[in-house]
């Protein structure tokens, strides 16, 4: 297991250096010019980390299907933004959200949106090394201290030497090994319980003694769903992380184009 977290985070640093060459100037820092599919990636990547993945897992366990909403609520979130605010967010030609702030409230509105976006996204970040040391600390038995520092010095490096472009690059190499491995791990699941029909008889034996329905899309409670969701449409549409990729499309019809691809995907 060790080898194969130090081998793919060094894959990970390999990839975002290699991106980083490409990045000379202030506009390749922030992504000017990328691409549909480097978009998708760097967008996508945004909206599946430590909560979508092994915080759903989290939720799964406890509420059965119903906690797959966290995810269902991102796609909501983004769609909304594709919909209403990607092309006028891509056409005011800002990269950051301070920016698009100032074009319609000015310099103060601009400086008190920065600072209340820095606070946030420091919340964001440490709730990404959170999720990485516990991640860490269950699977292989480290220091919980230890793993944060490790992981957040790594996802530092790349992404402070090669900006949106390093961003999108990585992205490419976890989706395909987020989507591929979580894939891989329900078929082996499947297969260790004894296939499907065994695994829907052992969870009505559960149902039984605990209640409520594993398969149900209700169980996790609307009050959870519904803050989920609206968190989501207010998040997408203000999230300085979310909207990056979108701000560093080449043109307007890009932008649109990867917003409603990234919420399928997500």
């Amino acid at each position: 297991q060790l080898i194969v977290i130090v081998l793919y985070f060094a894959l990970t640093v390999v990839v975002g250096l290699l991106a980083a060459r490409r990045s000379k100037t202030a506009s390749d820092f922030h992504g000017a010019e990328m691409g549909l599919f480097a978009i998708v990636c760097a967008s996508t990547g945004e909206w599946l980390g430590g909560t979508a993945t092994s915080g759903v897992a989290e939720y799964g366990f406890l509420y059965g299907l119903s906690g797959a909403w966290y995810t269902i609520a991102n796609g909501v979130g983004v769609m909304f933004l594709a919909l209403c605010f990607a092309k006028l967010y891509r056409s005011l030609e800002q990269v950051t959200i301070p920016g698009i702030v100032e074009k319609f409230f000015g310099v103060r509105a601009r400086t008190v949106s920065s600072i209340l976006l820095t606070i946030v996204m420091l919340a964001v970040g440490l709730s990404q090394m959170v999720a990485a040391g516990k991640l860490g600390q269950s699977l292989m038995g480290y220091d919980f201290t230890a793993t944060c520092i490790v992981f957040a010095v790594i996802f530092i490096v790349y992404t402070l030497a090669g900006g949106m472009r390093a961003v999108a690059a990585t992205s490419e190499v976890h989706l395909f090994a987020m989507y591929g491995g979580m894939i891989l791990a329900m078929f082996v699941a499947l297969h260790k319980v004894g296939g499907m029909a065994a695994f829907k008889e052992g969870m009505a034996q559960v149902e039984a003694v605990d209640g409520g329905s594993f398969f149900s899309m209700g169980s996790i409670g609307f009050s959870k769903v519904s803050s989920w969701i609206i968190a989501s449409l207010l998040g997408a549409c203000t999230a300085q992380a979310g909207i990056q990729p979108v701000l560093a499309a080449k043109d307007i019809k890009t932008a649109k184009k990867a917003c409603i691809l990234t919420a399928f995907v997500v």
